[in-house]
Order: structure tokens, then C-alpha cells, then sequence
């Protein structure tokens, strides 16, 4: 990866719009950026650091997440037994 990354190889990279790299600097959902005049850097190692963090549930922390899910639909009514 390169040493420093524009907002457009970050768009390349994620695949996804420049609307949405906007919101996730808004939003701070991206690692930390510098600006030098009007454009914005991001370090490669940071965002690959980022990227691995995404994808980081472990085997144990899956297992919790899907027992906890709630059924789709519209709830049924308890009746009295």
C-alpha cells in the first residue's frame, strides 16, 4: 500500500462513493486524516489497520451476536395460560 492515500484510493479501495467517504469523515467512522492544502491524506498502514479492525469478531463474539437476534416480523400477543 502506498505511504499516503487520497480520498480517491480510499474510494477505489472500499469501493463506494465520494458521498459516502464524506460521511465517514463527518461521522469519524475513518481512521485519522491530515490535510495538506485542500486535500486530505490518510496513512496506508492506518487504513489498513482500519480495514482489518472491520472484519475483527472473533469466533465467540459471532456466536453471541446471533443468539441474541431478535425474529423478523411483528411480535405475537401472550395469551394467558
Amino acid at each position: 500500500m502506498k505511504t499516503l492515500m487520497t480520498k480517491e484510493d480510499l474510494i477505489e479501495l472500499l469501493q463506494v462513493s465520494k458521498r459516502t467517504i464524506d460521511t465517514m469523515i463527518s461521522k469519524s467512522e475513518l481512521p485519522m486524516h491530515t490535510q495538506i492544502g485542500r486535500r486530505l491524506y490518510w496513512r496506508g498502514a492506518d487504513v489498513a489497520a482500519w480495514i482489518d479492525a472491520q472484519f475483527g469478531v472473533t469466533p465467540g463474539q459471532a456466536a453471541a451476536i446471533d443468539s441474541s437476534k431478535k425474529r423478523r416480523g411483528r411480535p405475537r400477543a401472550a395469551f394467558p395460560s
